[in-house]
């Protein structure tokens, strides 16, 4: 249906239900995907790609990146530094003094 950078959106028809395989890369952290608004897990198929199980009869897919999980990790990031930064503008001033 549509495929953008952090979405992609497809319709199943299937008889038997099975494996669905995306030609895209397997990256695990941060997307989810789900299966007629069901939350599924994806997996990695071939070293490489990424899947997920479809069930028999129509389904709707939808691959989404959650970037919340890396904006959590630059937050701590930057306070990490700026924390370090503070301790060492601390030692070198304690130095200075003594």
């Amino acid at each position: 249906k549509s495929k953008t950078e952090n979405r992609i959106e497809l319709e199943s028809n299937s008889e038997t239900g099975g494996l669905l395989v995306l030609s895209e890369v397997y990256y695990g952290p941060g997307w989810k995907a789900s299966v007629n608004g069901i939350d599924v897990a994806i997996f990695q198929t071939n070293h490489v790609l990424r899947s997920v199980r479809i069930p028999e009869g129509n389904a709707q897919i939808v691959f989404e990146y959650d970037s919340s999980v890396l904006e959590k990790t630059k937050i701590l990031s930057r306070v990490s530094f700026l924390g370090l930064l503070f301790a060492l503008g601390i030692l070198l001033l304690k130095n200075r003094g003594s």
